[in-house]
């Protein structure tokens, strides 16, 4: 999940709250008392899932194998206080109905059942948006579970829970494990001057030349490849190289912003074009570079934590308010009030950095 592929630059802008759904709620009561993942039946109380129905005991054991999740990650979830978790489940085999959900510890579950929502039959595919890579990869786009989480939880806080699908037959999939890390939305007093829209400027990293970022204008694309003759036969080569070249892979920037809204939302959106040859229609004397376009809006949420300066980024849904599930960590070293720079340490021996200029 690196902020790295020039070819799907990216950038964020404020969110409008918008009503993803007539029939979803969002947790505007206000409760008092602080839960924590340490008391799993208040947790699983304070809660609400999409579609789902809460009921007492625990769910129906797995039977058979018509039906298979993929239970091979072991990746820990990110959600902000208040806002949503998300859970995509990658479905092997099977024709999912809905799921159960059951909070670890707690002596309860929700029962989710899709025969209610959108029921599209679109499958998720891979998808690039800009800067951010989303990983959902497979499985059934209207299953992800959305679970909407109270304002007053404790944080930071770790929660698991267990879900299963079951389909119309009455067969339950394998248990699949997920933990969710909790932080606090938005940021405090000596935070805000991350408050605001802030526009993408430059990219490096250790194995990734220094990209300017331009805009309004076609100009090389650092991770694409440039083009020359050897011999009277077209040949490609990484960019940078020696090489003289008849011409390279390009990219054009429209929109490049993201802006954090003060009370802790955050609404992504970019607009990219890029030009990658297309070799095999292509020789010496004729180089085709057909144009594509790509360009979506990303709302979720953002926590910023003044004193060790991580940030952490949550994206929810996508343009069509369909759910997304991926998150980013970043180490920010403050410039000065109009400069920023986010470090992605994800990979300690391979960081990458983003500079943001606040408009």
């Amino acid at each position: 999940m690196k902020f790295r592929n020039l070819a799907y630059l990216a950038a964020i802008l404020f969110i409008s709250l918008i009503a993803f759904y007539s029939c979803q709620k969002e947790p505007n009561e206000k409760l008092d008392t602080e839960i924590s993942s340490k008391d799993p039946k208040a947790f699983s109380s304070a809660i609400k899932v999409w579609h789902g129905i809460h009921t007492q005991g625990n769910p129906p054991a797995q039977n058979g194998n018509s039906l298979q999740l993929d239970n091979t990650s072991s990746d820990l979830l990110y959600a902000i206080a208040g806002r949503y978790a998300i859970i995509q489940p990658q479905i092997v085999t099977g024709n999912v109905a809905g799921y159960y959900l059951k909070v670890s510890g707690s002596s309860d579950y929700f029962k989710v059942d899709y025969a209610k929502p959108r029921n599209t039959g679109r499958q998720i595919k891979q998808k690039h948006v800009g800067a951010f890579r989303l990983d959902s990869a497979g499985g059934n786009l209207d299953s992800a579970i959305v679970v909407v989480l109270p304002s007053n939880l404790h944080v930071p806080d770790t929660v698991c829970m267990t879900y299963w699908a079951y389909d119309n037959s009455g067969n339950v999939s394998n248990p699949v494990d997920v933990c969710i890390v909790i932080s606090s939305i938005g940021t405090d007093t000596n935070g805000a001057w991350m408050d605001g829209e802030w526009k993408l400027t430059a990219q490096w990293g250790n194995n990734f030349p220094h990209d300017t970022v331009i805009y309004n204008k076609w100009y090389t694309d650092p991770e694409g490849d440039g083009y020359y003759c050897n011999n009277g036969i077209l040949a490609a080569s990484s960019l940078p190289s020696s090489q003289i070249f008849l011409a390279t892979d390009s990219i054009f920037y429209a929109k490049a912003h993201i802006t954090f809204a003060s009370n802790g939302a955050l609404r992504y959106e970019y607009n990219s074009s890029w030009k990658i040859l297309d070799f095999p229609n292509s020789n010496c004397s004729t180089l085709n570079f057909p144009i594509e376009n790509e360009s979506d809006t990303l709302t979720g949420a953002w926590s910023y934590n003044s004193t060790t300066h991580k940030l952490i980024l949550v994206l929810e849904f996508d343009d069509m308010g369909m759910p997304v599930e991926d998150a980013f960590e970043f180490d920010v070293i403050q410039v000065n009030t109009k400069n920023s720079i986010w470090v992605d340490n994800s990979d300690p021996s391979d960081p990458f950095y983003d500079r943001f200029e606040k408009l």
